[in-house]
């Protein structure tokens, strides 16, 4: 029976295991273990600190590289396997979203033992956002499946990012990577200045209300996602072998 021609570009992606398994476990890994040995050391001057960490954010920088480095690295392979883009696309797809699943799942299950443990034993979030908003709206704790959710959409997210950016190296080489770092950057910086020109915080607030916060962070994080997936669909048609 013959393979799928798409789960044959995932595993030709998949190959390398340090990619997807044992790098993310190790800068997940080695990121906790630094913020519990500085909380130690915090604690052991006031007992009664409560400590926050953003170090989960660490895996989500190395994600961004995969996802340019999945272009950059593998897509010669598929190419010479015989295999059509649009399957490389899409075995790069299938990977990302079973790694993001599997990656929020992990996070999730380290948050339900930051809380089981009383913040690992020191009163400290590491796992969930620290955060009570204006107008006493909550934010979720940590092991709530809201974390799932956000974790899961942040690994996608930080991949078809990446994923767009090195399809813009592989179509237009260094220089169009770099007026596209460039340019995004720029535009940025361009809404931030008509945001605050054109007083847009009313309607933005309006918007994304602070109540919903949690859905508002899931949702925005699923819109940059699926902008970098379009972005890399409509690039790798063109992308030379």
């Amino acid at each position: 029976m013959t393979s799928s021609p798409i789960l044959v570009s995932a595993r030709v992606q998949a190959t390398n295991r340090n990619t997807f398994v044992w790098v993310p476990l190790l800068v997940l890994g080695g990121s906790t273990a630094l913020t519990l040995a500085i909380w130690w050391v915090v604690k052991t001057a006031s007992a009664e600190a409560q400590l926050f960490s953003g170090s989960v954010q660490a895996p989500f920088w190395y994600l961004l590289v995969v996802g340019a480095q999945t272009v950059a690295l593998t897509f010669p392979f598929t190419q010479a396997l015989s295999l059509s883009r649009r399957d490389f696309w899409l075995g790069a797809m299938l990977n990302f979203s079973v790694f993001s699943l599997l990656f929020g799942t992990l996070l999730w299950l380290l948050g339900l033992v930051e809380r089981a443990t009383g913040g690992w034993w020191m009163n400290g979030r590491m796992f969930a956002f620290p955060l009570k908003l204006e107008g006493g709206v909550n934010i979720p704790e940590a092991g709530s499946p809201w974390y799932l959710l956000l974790y899961a959409l942040m690994a996608m997210m930080a991949l078809s990012v990446g994923f767009a950016f090195g399809t813009v190296y592989k179509r237009f080489g260094p220089a169009g990577l770099t007026l596209a770092i460039t340019g995004t950057v720029g535009a940025l910086i361009a809404l931030l200045y008509l945001s605050i020109q054109g007083d847009w915080w009313p309607t933005l607030q309006a918007w994304f209300p602070l109540d919903r916060f949690p859905g508002n962070v899931a949702i925005i994080t699923a819109l940059i996602a699926a902008l970098g997936i379009l972005v890399s669909w409509a690039l790798i048609r063109k992308v030379p072998a």
